[in-house]
C-alpha cells in the first residue's frame, strides 16, 4: 500500500460527526502513515513481535479517529512555573472514540483488510476475509477492556483553548476581544484562544481568528 506516498490527509468521513444529538464525536481521516509514526503508534509486545509488523509496513493502511472531546484536560503550573499537563479520557469521549474505532474497522473490513490492528496494549485483531469479519465480537468487546492511561494509544495534535476567550473571569482567561483578563493590552490570537476544541484541524479558524484580533487592534484607541 505504501500508505507514506502521495497526497496525505486527503480523505475525511465526518459521518460520526455529531453522535447523540451533541455536537461532539469523531472524524475519520486518512493519515501518511510513514514507517517511524507506524512504529510509535502499534502497540509493542515485544521485539520479535514488533519487528515483524514493521516488515509489513507497506501493506499496512490506517485510520485516525480525530475525536473533537467534550472533557478536556487541564494547564496548570508547578511551584516552579513549569506547565503540568493533566488529561483523562472520559467515560463520554472515550464512547465517540470506540464508535470511530469500530467504524474504521469496518471500513479496512469492507475495503479487503485481512487483519485489523485495534489500538489497545493488548493488540486485539479482527479477523477477515473477502469483506467478511471472521470474529467481530472483537469489536463488541472493545468497551469491556480497560482503558487507562498507557494502555492503548492517544495522540494529540493542534492543542487548542488552554487559555480560552470568553465572557466569565473565572473561567477565561481572555475577555471576547483576546486581550487578557490580567494584563491590559496583551492580545492572544493563535489555537489557545479558541473557547472549546474545534475538533477539526485548526488552521482556517486560527486565521479568522487573528483576523478578527487584528480588527480590534486597528480600531482601538492608541494606548
Amino acid at each position: 500500500m505504501h500508505s507514506w506516498h502521495g497526497p496525505s490527509m486527503s480523505i475525511v468521513n465526518d459521518t460520526y460527526a455529531r453522535l447523540h444529538g451533541t455536537n461532539f464525536g469523531v472524524k475519520l481521516e486518512t493519515p501518511p502513515t510513514h514507517p517511524g509514526l507506524l512504529a510509535m503508534a502499534l502497540p509493542w509486545l515485544g521485539g520479535q513481535h514488533h519487528r515483524a509488523l514493521l516488515q509489513a509496513a507497506d501493506h499496512l493502511g490506517s485510520f485516525i479517529v480525530l475525536t473533537r472531546d467534550r472533557d478536556g484536560g487541564r494547564v496548570r503550573l508547578d511551584p516552579h512555573g513549569a506547565p503540568r499537563i493533566n488529561y483523562t479520557l472520559s467515560a463520554f469521549d472515550q464512547a465517540n472514540l470506540l464508535t470511530g474505532v469500530r467504524a474504521a474497522a469496518d471500513i479496512h473490513v469492507a475495503a479487503g483488510a485481512e487483519a485489523v490492528y485495534l489500538p489497545h496494549g493488548t493488540l486485539p485483531v479482527l479477523r477477515a476475509r473477502g469483506g467478511v469479519a471472521h470474529n467481530p465480537e472483537v469489536l463488541t468487546q472493545l468497551p469491556q477492556l480497560s482503558w487507562r492511561a498507557n494502555q492503548f494509544g492517544l495522540y494529540s495534535a493542534h492543542q487548542m483553548s488552554t487559555c480560552r476567550l470568553g465572557g466569565q473571569a473565572a473561567t477565561h482567561p481572555l475577555r471576547p476581544s483576546g486581550e487578557t483578563v490580567e494584563v491590559r493590552n496583551l492580545f492572544v490570537a493563535d489555537g489557545s484562544a479558541f473557547p472549546a476544541c474545534s475538533g477539526v484541524n485548526p488552521m482556517l479558524t486560527i486565521m479568522a481568528l487573528a483576523h478578527y484580533t487584528a480588527q480590534h487592534l486597528k480600531n482601538s484607541p492608541p494606548v
